[in-house]
């Protein structure tokens, strides 16, 4: 949840404060956010679940920090060993580490706020996504495809072509977004992977009747398309 990050100094600067102003981050050090944090623990006005309902004592757990925003007076570690260790005095059945650990606790800081959770997902689910049967070398992230299918403005019965498809992430995901009420072609000079393009396709259950790959150059690509039949182009261009 997320706590005010200025309440952090307020105790400690209040005296040196004008009246009606409230203290300046720049002046917040790790020292406070230590001190502050804990007393939340101690008080009972903050709790971390998933180590609060530990029983086995020795599990490891570790503290990371993101900050968005400028003007902190403190850096990403200072906020996960400050933190984080207000966390393993309260919580003393458990240990900080930094690798082989069981929990991640996630204090990230943005702009005025601090957000404390636990990390559900570890590992990046988004780099599986698309990919079940082939993935290219070098591939577009599935975040940035949703983005960039979403500006293209595609309707439904469009025909939504990727002339360097790779492994047709960006196609996959329009036929994600647009459950099957539009048709994509992709298109690939290598033959390896406009057939892995297609395995990808048919193992997320998409057929040739919604989507068709082809092993093409810029020569051939003409071909491969009836005229002004495409409604839009989205694709990851070659560098």
């Amino acid at each position: 949840m997320p706590y005010p990050l200025l309440s952090a100094g307020a105790a400690e600067e209040r005296s040196n404060a004008p009246d009606g102003q409230t203290p300046d981050v720049r002046s917040i050090t790790g020292e406070m956010l230590y001190k502050y944090y804990k007393a939340k623990l101690v008080v009972g006005n903050s709790s971390i679940s998933s180590l609060a309902e530990l029983k086995e004592g020795g599990t490891l757990f570790c503290t990371t920090c993101k900050r968005i925003g400028s003007g902190h007076g403190f850096q990403d570690p200072e906020v996960e060993r400050e933190i984080g260790g207000a966390m393993s005095e309260y919580y003393a059945h458990v240990k900080p580490k930094m690798n082989g650990f069981a929990i991640q606790v996630r204090v990230d800081v943005v702009s005025t706020k601090i957000i404390v959770g636990t990390q559900v997902n570890v590992d990046d689910l988004l780099k599986e996504r698309h990919f079940l049967r082939f993935r290219n070398t070098l591939t577009i992230k599935t975040n940035l495809a949703y983005a960039m299918i979403r500006c293209a403005n595609i309707k439904n019965g469009d025909l939504v072509v990727d002339p360097f498809c790779g492994s047709s992430a960006i196609l996959l995901e329009a036929l994600d977004v647009y459950k099957k009420r539009m048709k994509c072609v992709g298109m690939d000079v290598s033959r390896w992977r406009s057939n892995g393009s297609r395995e990808n396709m048919l193992a997320e259950g998409f057929d040739n009747n919604v989507c068709q790959f082809h092993c093409c150059n810029d020569q051939n690509f003409q071909k491969k398309l009836e005229e002004e039949s495409m409604d839009a182009i989205v694709s990851n261009l070659p560098w």
